[in-house]
């Protein structure tokens, strides 16, 4: 098991990429609902699911970090437990960044398609 500052660390890192990845959703999110309703075109599942979630993803940062700090105050946390928490919280940040890229890019594309 991994010492109790390297797991911080590595929690940590998954937060922070979660709070990357949401800071730029609520970047580009509302010109991405701008653009979706001005085009008066009705956006894939991913789009839509995006435009319609994007503001809550904050919750997941919050959840993240009041697990962490609970495997790393531990003394001896149960190994499934430690692993489940640092699997979870870094492919939160990976899920959400992919999220978010596919949100933007897929309509792109189709337009680019379109225009072709």
């Amino acid at each position: 098991m991994p010492s109790r500052s390297l797991l911080a660390i590595i929690l940590a890192i998954g937060i922070a990429w979660q709070a990357y990845a949401i800071s730029v959703a609520m970047r580009f999110g509302p010109p991405l609902a701008k653009f979706m309703a001005g085009l008066g075109v009705e956006p894939n599942a991913i789009t839509r699911a995006f435009v319609a979630t994007y503001l809550w993803w904050f919750v997941i940062p919050l959840v993240c970090a009041i697990v962490s700090i609970d495997v790393v105050r531990r003394t001896a946390p149960p190994r499934f437990y430690v692993t489940l928490v640092v699997i979870a919280t870094l492919s939160a940040g990976f899920v959400l960044q992919a999220w978010t890229n596919e949100a933007w890019l897929s309509p792109l594309i189709y337009l680019m398609q379109a225009v072709r």
